[in-house]
């Protein structure tokens, strides 16, 4: 007898095998401290940056939480900004951000994008920042719950 295996099962299932680090042709990559949390645990976020220059996140929310859900990534909506910020300027090495989990994620699957930008203005919110360009980076999957 056959079964049948979704794909989206098979997606998850080797999303979570794939290591907790992704990294962009630039050098820009972004790891979490664990592969699974409980709700209310704190997610450290590590930003290495290894371009040899100085880079740019945005200054109210630094990366982004994305969960999956119906076979693929979303945002996850956060608390909102009064403003952008400015800036944080991230000059070459490591930078740790943290991250708690929370009610309003729920249980699932997750992973941490990164927008950045080069050559930007400094003591500018990031929109403003007249950068040379911008790439993302995102983290391998972690589990959240259940």
């Amino acid at each position: 007898m056959r079964h049948h295996v979704p794909w989206t099962l098979l997606f998850v299932l080797a999303t979570m095998a794939l290591p907790t680090r992704a990294g962009s042709a630039d050098g820009v990559t972004v790891t979490v401290s664990q592969q699974a949390y409980a709700k209310g645990d704190a997610v450290a976020v590590t930003i290495e940056n290894a371009t040899g220059r100085t880079i740019f996140v945005p200054g109210c929310h630094p990366f982004e939480v994305q969960g999956f859900k119906e076979e693929s990534y979303a945002r996850v909506a956060r608390e909102p900004c009064a403003s952008e910020g400015i800036a944080k300027a991230l000059e070459p090495g490591s930078h740790e951000l943290t991250y708690t989990t929370g009610e309003d994620e729920g249980a699932g699957i997750f992973r941490i994008s990164v927008v950045y930008g080069w050559g930007c203005a400094e003591d500018t919110p990031l929109g403003r920042a007249k950068c040379e360009d911008f790439s993302t980076v995102l983290s391998g999957s972690f589990r959240v719950g259940g």
